[in-house]
């Protein structure tokens, strides 16, 4: 994996797993899932973005994009 390619994976994981959590609104807004359906998937969901935002990453965008995330994300 390049250094750009490696750089461009953090974003795209961040939108992979933002975009499972609107998917997961909206299949709870449907009725698709119950209530503790919706509490267990977001928790795995806050769980791989935890992990994701773990690491130090090399990139100067990387580590901005991650300060940002992690500083909205404790709020």
């Amino acid at each position: 994996m390049s250094a750009s390619s490696a750089t461009a994976a953090f974003p795209r994981h961040v939108k992979t797993i933002l975009r499972k959590g609107l998917d997961l609104r909206d299949r709870y807004a449907e009725g698709e899932i119950s209530s503790h359906g919706l509490a267990s998937a977001a928790g795995r969901l806050a769980a791989d973005m935890e992990r994701l935002l773990a690491p130090h990453y090399r990139s100067p965008e990387n580590q901005r994009f991650a300060k940002h995330l992690l500083h909205e994300y404790d709020r």
